[in-house]
């Protein structure tokens, strides 16, 4: 699956997240050669780091975009974000593997702004780059928001920032409080390679807060995300298979078409689901609508409210409102037509 070899690089520290290592200190994760850094309405900036979404509904637009990473048309681009932002594929790419920068290409290219990892910074910040900003990501409880809140300052959109932000956690408190009581369900995310290797998410992929939230068990806790043996999904067993996905072409033949995984009890009863493509970096507006979607997966007596969260999600942190074809192709309704339930998703008729 494509999936598969998209979320190899996720995980690679050299391609997509920052590597887990000190370097210079600094008061706050934005320098323009050590001083603070705000971006005006009017500057060109290169979002060179995976947090494009999250860009752009803070701004509510990407209209000042104009260089990105590698990264950005090869995943970002795809999901719902897509077509509310069809001109991103186009975009000028400043990086050469994921999203690390290319300072040659940076300097040639000239934007005001820079947004980068820190650790991806070096080679810009000795060159005494201007307008270099630097975020930091450590997989930590309450790092989604520290990083949108600080993107929010830097775009002097912070009061907007705030806001959204703050709606989006009113609404996943009420969804929460109408979760009913049952027996918690296990839950195991995966993407199939081969016979041979399969890509499990375990304690530090990015929905762990959001399955704690739902009070859902990831069986493969105990692990690091990573490659691992057929014999350890099948000692596992899980309720319900989640499958990521980064691109429209992803689908899950490769699990109900593998006679290896007849034995779990999931594939029996159809009960694995395409994850809809979201950023791992985007909590008020992405991660949010992901959650209606995985509470009416784990909690299949709840009301059906997914297609409107995404509808509300896209509308206010991105000024575009999705069809119902749209939200088709965001809830994979194709690929996840033979999965048991998944007609609760279809538009009303």
């Amino acid at each position: 699956m494509g999936t598969f070899i998209v979320l190899a690089a996720f995980c690679m520290a050299s391609g997509l997240l920052p590597p887990h290592v000190d370097v210079r200190p600094t008061s706050a994760p934005s320098s323009d050669a050590g001083k603070p850094v705000h971006i005006s309405g009017s500057s060109r900036v290169a979002v060179l780091a995976p947090v494009l979404s999250t860009y752009a509904a803070i701004v509510g637009s990407l209209k000042n975009v104009r260089a990105v990473s590698k990264y950005a048309p090869l995943s970002e681009n795809n999901g719902a974000f897509r077509f509310a932002f069809p001109g991103l594929s186009s975009l000028p790419v400043l990086s050469v593997i994921g999203v690390i920068p290319d300072p040659e290409l940076v300097l040639r290219s000239g934007p005001d702004a820079v947004i980068v990892w820190r650790n991806h910074s070096r080679a810009l910040y000795a060159a005494g780059y201007p307008g270099l900003v630097e975020l930091d990501w450590t997989g930590k409880d309450g790092d989604d928001e520290r990083l949108w809140n600080f993107l929010g300052k830097v775009l002097n959109e912070g009061s907007r920032a705030v806001r959204l932000c703050r709606e989006a956690q009113l609404r996943r408190q009420a969804l929460l409080a109408r979760l009913p009581r049952q027996q918690a369900v296990t839950v195991l995310l995966m993407s199939p390679h081969d016979t041979a290797s399969v890509w499990i998410g375990g304690k530090n992929y990015f929905l762990k807060s959001l399955l704690r939230d739902l009070r859902v068990v990831n069986v493969a806790s105990d692990l690091g995300s990573g490659e691992f043996g057929p014999e350890q999904i099948l000692r596992y067993d899980p309720d319900i298979i989640l499958v990521p996905s980064d691109t429209e072409d992803d689908e899950l033949s490769d699990i109900y078409g593998n006679p290896v995984w007849q034995a779990l009890r999931a594939v029996r009863e159809r009960r694995i689901y395409l994850i809809p493509h979201t950023s791992p970096f985007n909590l008020p507006v992405d991660e949010t609508a992901l959650l209606f979607w995985l509470a009416e997966i784990f909690y299949p007596s709840l009301p059906h409210t997914t297609r409107a969260a995404y509808f509300s999600a896209y509308a206010e942190g991105y000024g575009y409102n999705l069809s119902d074809h749209e939200i088709d192709v965001a809830l994979h309704l194709r690929q996840n037509a033979r999965a048991f339930g998944y007609e609760r998703f279809q538009a009303a008729p």
